[in-house]
C-alpha cells in the first residue's frame, strides 16, 4: 500500500493537508480509505484529485473516498474535452458531517465560499451550458474518445521497454494518459536549482515492491554514475536534439531522475512515430552511459 506506507515513513501528518501524485497509477479503494482514516486520526485535511476519473484502462476502475477530512477535486477539461473553458467542482463534506465529529472550529463551507468571493473571474455562462450539456450526453462518448487511446497507449509502453518493465523501470498506464518512468543512475543528477526541493521530496519509503511502488530501473545495475554529471533535464533536451520527441522532466514534477511521457492528443500515425522515435532514443541512451557534450 504505497500511498499508506508513504504517509507513515514521512511522517507527513505534521501537515495540516495531504494530496497525492501517482501520475498513471490508480490506487485501490482500500489504500485511499486507509490514507483517510490515516489523515483523520492525525486531523489532517486530505484532496484527492480526480481530474482523470474517466480514464481507465482494461478493465480497470477509479475509487474516490469521501469522509469528513475528505476533499474531492473534479473538472470536466480532460474528459468532456474542454480544456479552457475553466469549469469544475469541489465535492467536501458538509456542515452537519463536521458538527457530527465535533470539528465546530472548521468551517470548511465558508472558507472555500470567501476565496470564491473574492476572486475576479468565474465560469462563463457559456462554459457552465457546455458542461451541463456534456453531463446530459452520459458517458458513451467519455467512453468512445478514451478506448481510442488503448493502441497509444500500447504504443508508449513498448518504447519504454529500454528502461525495464512495468514496476521494473516503468510505472503508469492504469489511468489517465501517463507513464511515469525512471532513467539510469548515471542520468539522476538533480538539477542544480532543485537540489533543495528535490532532496526534500524524494524521500521515498521502503516498502515491498509491487506495481504500485516508485519503479526501479532494470539497468540501473549496469548503470552505475560514471562521473557525468547528466540530468533528467539534460536527457529530455538530449532527445528533443538527436532523436525529435519529447517527453517532461521529472524534476518539473519534484522528483529528478525520472521522466513523464504522455501518450494522449496524438492520432495513431503520429504516436507511431513518435513512440519509435522515442524507443530508438532510449536505446541510444543506455549504450551511451554519458550524454556526449553539445
Amino acid at each position: 500500500m504505497l500511498a499508506a506506507c508513504w504517509l507513515h515513513a514521512c511522517q507527513a501528518f505534521s501537515q495540516q493537508l495531504v494530496s497525492f501524485y501517482f501520475p498513471g497509477i490508480l490506487l485501490p479503494k482500500e489504500e485511499l480509505q486507509a490514507a483517510a482514516d490515516m489523515c483523520k486520526a492525525a486531523g489532517t485535511w486530505l484532496v484527492l484529485d480526480n481530474t482523470y476519473e474517466d480514464f481507465v484502462y482494461e478493465g480497470r476502475e477509479h475509487h474516490s473516498v469521501a469522509g469528513p477530512n475528505v476533499v474531492s477535486l473534479f473538472s470536466f477539461s480532460k474528459a468532456y474535452g474542454m480544456m479552457g473553458w475553466r469549469v469544475g467542482y469541489i465535492a467536501y463534506p458538509g456542515q452537519q458531517v463536521l458538527a457530527d465529529i465535533r470539528a465546530q472550529d472548521c468551517c470548511l463551507r465558508d472558507q472555500l465560499l470567501k476565496v470564491q468571493d473574492t476572486i475576479a473571474i468565474c465560469p462563463s455562462q457559456l462554459s457552465q451550458h457546455m458542461a451541463l450539456a456534456a453531463l446530459q450526453q452520459g458517458g458513451s462518448y467519455v467512453q468512445d474518445a478514451i478506448a481510442a487511446l488503448s493502441h497509444n497507449r500500447a504504443l508508449i509502453a513498448d518504447a519504454l521497454s529500454p528502461l525495464g518493465t512495468e514496476g521494473h523501470g516503468w510505472v503508469g498506464g492504469e489511468g489517465a494518459i501517463y507513464f511515469w518512468a525512471k532513467l539510469p543512475d548515471c542520468f539522476s543528477t538533480p538539477p542544480a536549482t532543485n537540489k533543495k526541493t528535490s532532496a526534500a521530496t524524494r524521500q521515498e519509503p521502503s516498502i515491498t515492491e509491487n506495481k504500485h511502488n516508485p519503479p526501479t530501473s532494470s539497468t540501473s545495475s549496469s548503470s552505475q554514475p560514471t562521473g557525468n554529471s547528466a540530468t533528467d533535464e539534460d536527457v529530455v533536451a538530449w532527445l528533443i536534439r538527436q532523436h525529435g520527441v519529447c517527453v517532461i522532466p521529472g524534476s518539473a514534477c519534484g522528483v529528478p531522475g525520472y521522466i513523464r511521457v504522455a501518450f494522449a492528443n496524438l492520432t495513431p500515425a503520429k504516436c507511431e512515430v513518435a513512440a519509435g522515435r522515442l524507443k530508438a532514443g532510449l536505446k541510444e541512451l543506455i549504450s551511451l552511459q554519458q550524454l556526449p557534450k553539445s
